[in-house]
């Protein structure tokens, strides 16, 4: 939720403080005996600052509502018309080797796919728009696959699990690139039936440094029920080259996969050619970006308003008659 569409309003209330002292105090009009000082107050005494009160708590609510309090209207699309994403993100030991070249320097191959793979989700207001009305899950795998979240409309819950992913260890370690497939296919299959039907289009992101040694399902199988549940793969295999090596472009079954699926396999030797793919992804799988909208809350801006001028007329009210001041 966004609280205010405009927070640096609120930067004016540093003010009240000193506008509140300014008005409260006020030299008196004559000068009494310290005898004086100890006798009992009135009640006109005690509450002679409520006035100079009232107006600064309307100032301050007037600064609140001129803030523009904030919602955010979530989408509220029929499943049929959505596209969901499944990106799977290969966490195995090798992903650790800093060998990757991005932004003019060598970083970790793991890092790397983070980065570009949260511009894809979130936009980097260049070549990557971002995919704000998109049904987007993530599942890391090494030795067996993990949904870190579930398909979700809700994109801030993917941030944290994105920047949890470490390289796996010892007995974790491993590539089940057909369990990972397989989960995610299945997973979209979940979705529709809990949903009451099947979305637009149902798509997974792989991206891998190696191949698939371990796991119950091989790639093949794992294939045809991805092409049986209607899921396109795109395979993006990372291949990092050092200087004077011929790039690779033999993917085996990263390419079959792709294949069987109506999908596209792609090779990334560098951040640049990673964000180039994601690029092409993002064309390929056009969706509806102009759903999520954050509006003014008007209702709580009213209840502000009104409440600021009720407490101003009330000032006004009592400066004229009960608490009024002759000097």
């Amino acid at each position: 939720m966004n609280w205010f569409k405009w927070p640096w309003v609120l930067s004016a209330a540093l003010g009240l403080p000193y506008f509140f002292w300014r008005f409260r105090y006020r030299a008196p009009a004559a000068l009494f005996p310290r005898a004086f000082e100890d006798a009992p107050r009135s009640p006109r005494q005690r509450w002679i600052q409520l006035p100079n009160t009232l107006r600064f708590l309307a100032l301050l609510l007037l600064m609140i509502a001129a803030a523009g309090p904030a919602w955010d209207r979530k989408p509220t699309r029929q499943i049929a018309s959505s596209i969901g994403i499944q990106i799977l993100l290969d966490r195995s030991s090798s992903m650790e080797i800093d060998d990757m070249l991005y932004e003019g320097r060598r970083q970790s191959r793991l890092d790397v796919v983070k980065r570009i793979s949260h511009d894809f989700i979130f936009g980097d207001g260049r070549d990557l728009p971002g995919r704000p009305s998109d049904m987007i899950g993530l599942i890391a795998f090494a030795a067996d696959p993990v949904t870190l979240c579930p398909l979700t409309l809700t994109h801030d819950l993917l941030q944290p699990a994105l920047v949890s992913i470490r390289a796996a260890e010892g007995d974790q370690d491993g590539t089940a690139i057909g369990d990972a497939v397989t989960l995610a296919a299945a997973r979209f299959e979940l979705t529709g039936r809990e949903h009451g039907g099947s979305l637009k289009s149902k798509v997974i992101i792989l991206l891998t440094d190696g191949e698939n040694n371990l796991g119950s399902r091989s790639v093949s199988e794992a294939a045809s029920l991805a092409q049986q549940w209607g899921v396109r793969v795109y395979a993006i295999a990372i291949r990092p080259m050092k200087e004077g090596d011929v790039a690779q472009l033999e993917m085996g079954e990263l390419e079959l996969l792709s294949l069987e699926t109506k999908g596209m396999a792609r090779v990334a030797t560098d951040g640049s050619a990673l964000r180039s793919i994601y690029s092409d992804i993002a064309r390929l799988e056009k969706s509806n970006v102009s759903v999520m909208k954050t509006e003014t809350n008007w209702k709580v801006f009213s209840i502000l308003v009104f409440s600021a001028f009720a407490m101003l007329a009330a000032e006004l009210f009592l400066n004229q008659t009960w608490l009024r001041r002759i000097p």
